[in-house]
Formats: structure tokens, sequence, C-alpha cells
């Protein structure tokens, strides 16, 4: 029985040290920033890691001349380059948690 119970506090400890992982990881995507341009540079967006806006910038000559098909060519192509940053971001992120538990786990 006592074999059985060292068992089950040896897996909430394993659990409780994921869970800190888990914030730990959470709190570094937060602390990061991505920012990304449209290919002519007249759309700029910035995200934390963890995809929070921060911000969106459109140039003054963009807003003057620009029709709407253009401007949401812009946004579109500045957010999809930020999503596949923030996709790198996430990979990398999870990679060094893997590689950092299998290191606590020998």
């Amino acid at each position: 029985m006592f074999e059985k119970l060292k068992g089950m506090f040896a897996q909430l400890g394993q659990l409780q040290s994921l869970l800190g992982l888990a914030d730990h990881l959470r709190a570094e995507l937060a602390a990061k920033r991505l920012t990304a341009a449209s290919a002519s540079g007249a759309v700029r967006i910035e995200i934390t890691g963890d995809g929070k806006v921060l911000g969106v910038r459109i140039a003054e000559e963009l807003v003057q001349q620009a029709d709407r098909d253009t401007l949401e060519r812009e946004v579109c192509e500045a957010i999809t380059s930020l999503l596949c940053q923030q996709k790198e971001l996430l990979q990398q992120t999870m990679m060094g948690a893997v590689s950092r538990l299998m290191e606590t786990s020998r």
C-alpha cells in the first residue's frame, strides 16, 4: 500500500513540475515581442509571443492614397508574417522546454 502511495506522490510531483513549466512558458511567451511588416513596409504590426496585438501602424501615405483592397492586402501580409514568426517562436520554446524536461528527468 505504501509503495502505491509513494508512486502516486511521485506522479503528483511530476505533474506539479509540468504545471510549473507550463506557467514559465506562458510568461516567457508573453514577454517576447514580434514585429512584422507588409511587403511594402507600409503596414507594421507588433504582437506578444502569446498573440496579444500591441500595435498596428499604417504609413500616412498608404492611408491617403490607397484604396480599401490595397490596405486590406497590406494588413493581411503583415499578419501572415507575424503568424509565421509566432509559429517559429512557439516551436523553439516548446523544443527548449522538452530539452529542459529531458535533462531534469535524467
